[in-house]
């Protein structure tokens, strides 16, 4: 999820698509700031990370700020995808998703705050009491980020909202 000035498009944002932990922060939005939005799409995101989830990001985080950026991949490959068992194949995925989800540059001390933030993030006090909830059957995070119906699932939601009634 990307950051916006709301300046520039007259105050107000059409559409906001927050995905995993950046759906936590549309949470945030939608609850506390709705009036610049016209609809927000929280997609392969929950309330909160299981405790392994958790467990997960942290590790990869530390790894991350010591700048062991492979290391950081193969602790999510493996999190994502327990069933694989040769270690190379870990490693070799751990360093495309490496290259693909580490920037190159950044701040070691801001990967560990974010961990952290996303860790103790519990959003069931501020969600809607009524929302749209769609479920691709059989599908993982990744597999429903890379699920060819997402980006018309968005579009439908956008083009036929339903009213939030408390």
């Amino acid at each position: 999820m990307g950051y916006v000035r709301l300046g520039t498009f007259g105050g107000k944002v059409g559409v906001v698509v927050g995905d995993s932990a950046g759906g936590m922060i549309g949470f945030c939005l939608a609850a506390r700031h709705p009036g610049p939005l016209g609809h927000i799409a929280i997609i392969v995101t929950s309330h909160a990370m299981t405790e392994a989830a958790k467990a997960a990001n942290l590790e990869s985080a530390r790894l991350r700020s010591a700048g062991r950026k492979t290391d950081a991949g193969a602790v999510m490959v493996t999190f994502l995808y327990p069933e694989i068992r040769a270690p190379w194949v870990t490693r070799l995925l751990a360093s495309v998703a490496a290259r693909v989800s580490f920037p190159a540059a950044y701040d070691p001390s801001d990967v560990l705050v974010g961990a952290e933030a996303v860790n103790a993030f519990d959003g069931r006090k501020i969600l809607p009491t009524n929302c749209t909830l769609k479920l691709y059957k059989g599908k993982d995070h990744l597999g429903t980020m890379s699920d060819k119906r997402l980006p018309r699932d968005v579009l439908e939601f956008v083009r036929h909202p339903r009213p939030l009634r408390p």
